[in-house]
């Protein structure tokens, strides 16, 4: 939200001096400042639907340190805000220890009521969690060995493999050969992960990603439609709809337009810009964290209609004219039914995940142009 929008409630506490401010108010403030000290902005989204108390601020950013592997500072008879101080402080230096040592931190979050929780995925991902068809895939298109150790291994041959996509002509019903390839990859992974949907969104063009970028490349005045998402069924979900092939389309294109506003909504906070004035009312910090959700047919709209019950989100950043651009992309698993995601799941979306961020970083270079994967494209396709 920008500092001018109507109910900013923080611009509005920003403009009223301290001594003015209810007891509730600055408790707020107080509090929140103390979890986004603790290592990352979704910490305060750990606290939905509680009533945020210093106690119980204390207890979860304890309970997050013991989770570490370490132990609370010792604070004596310190003040409270002295402590919560502490504590955010050696909360946030031992989350980004574990980071350093290449320990992914996820999410889970219950559908129903959104309560989410911060857990590690251990040991360290590797090439070999990439699910096998997709190892294989990868090895016919990029010749990557399939028992290579490191997705850092695989840089150089996705930057020649880029290089032959952005030459290489548009497959039949592609408008390029990068687009064809994304298809086939989001097609493998989810029939390699029994989802009924893979997906993955990102820019159309990277001209607003440029900084500086005005007119119709003003990164705050574009539309959803300026973004894609590659949605693909498996051979089993797309077999579920029978002869409705309209609602099979119908079904994807949903997936798709909401992921396209999803980059839309996080774009601000991607490039970094999101104190600019005139700013945009609506944007959201961009993700960095993977998610397992479970059950979320239960509450989100759009969840409920398109039966969307278990899922996995990977947000991917690369790096683009001299900034990390988090967020920018992501890959997500889908599941309207049948058994929840594991952990032996996720571990194969963050490495299929890592994959395809180093696909993106490599098209960058190119400036590659994605036109496909709109309401036409997916009704010509699946139609």
């Amino acid at each position: 939200m920008a500092p001018t929008a109507a109910g900013n409630i923080l611009a509005r506490l920003g403009d009223t001096p301290v001594g003015e401010w209810s007891g509730e108010e600055a408790a707020f403030v107080a509090l929140a400042t103390f979890l986004l000290g603790s290592g990352t902005q979704a910490r305060l989204e750990e606290v939905n639907g509680t009533h945020l108390t210093s106690a119980g601020v204390a207890a979860l950013m304890t309970e997050r340190i013991r989770g570490y592997g370490a132990e609370p500072p010792p604070t004596g008879d310190t003040s409270t805000v002295a402590r919560l101080e502490a504590l955010a402080r050696h909360c946030a230096a031992e989350r980004l220890a574990h980071l350093g040592n290449g320990t992914v931190f996820y999410r889970l979050i219950h559908g129903a009521n959104l309560n989410k929780t911060e857990h590690m995925l251990r040991p360290a991902v590797g090439y070999a969690d990439v699910p096998a068809p997709l190892r294989a895939l990868l090895e016919r298109e990029a010749g990557i060995a399939a028992d290579t150790a490191t997705v850092e291994e695989t840089t150089a041959a996705f930057e020649e493999l880029g290089d032959a996509l952005h030459t290489a002509p548009a497959p039949e019903g592609f408008s390029s050969a990068y687009e064809a390839l994304l298809t086939r990859f989001m097609t493998t992974l989810a029939e390699a992960t029994a989802s009924d949907v893979a997906m993955g969104r990102g820019p159309r063009s990277f001209a607003p990603l440029e900084p500086g970028s005005t007119g119709k490349d003003d990164p705050l005045t574009l539309k959803t439609n300026d973004f894609f998402c590659c949605v693909a069924p498996s051979p089993a979900f797309a077999g579920s709809f029978g002869e409705d092939r309209t609602l099979l389309v119908k079904t994807l294109s949903a997936y798709s337009a909401r992921m396209r506003f999803n980059t839309w909504h996080y774009l601000p906070h991607t490039l970094g810009i999101t104190d600019r004035e005139p700013g945009r009312d609506d944007w959201f910090f961009a993700p960095t964290m993977p998610d397992v959700t479970h059950h979320s047919d239960q509450h989100h709209t759009g969840h409920v209609t398109f039966s969307v019950r278990y899922a996995i989100r990977v947000p991917l950043g690369i790096d683009y004219a001299g900034r990390h651009l988090p967020g920018l992309y992501d890959l997500r698993l889908m599941r309207a039914a049948g058994e929840q995601y594991t952990t032996d799941d996720l571990r194969a979306a963050v490495a299929s995940g890592r994959v395809l961020a180093v696909l993106h970083q490599a098209m960058s270079r190119h400036r590659a142009t994605v036109r496909d994967f709109g309401n036409e494209w997916f009704r010509a396709l699946y139609g």
